[in-house]
């Protein structure tokens, strides 16, 4: 009887557990993000103008150590 209970309960918590995965799968911190919070080449270095933030550079893509 007990037993019955609990493969039941077991049962029930596996369903709801693929359920939310299933339901908050497209919903990852991608999917939100706005050009602003993107972490490609193009967007970090837009705001950088030489050496204030880097510690190389490739000016021409020739790699030169800031000062």
């Amino acid at each position: 009887m007990w037993y019955s209970l609990f493969a039941r309960l077991g049962g029930f918590l596996l369903i709801a557990a693929i359920w939310y995965a299933v339901l908050s799968a497209g919903s990852g911190c991608a999917s939100h993000s706005t050009k602003e919070q993107s972490w490609d080449q193009e967007n970090l270095k837009r705001n950088d103008h030489g050496c204030p933030t880097a510690i190389y550079i490739a000016p021409g893509g020739v790699l030169t150590q800031c000062d």
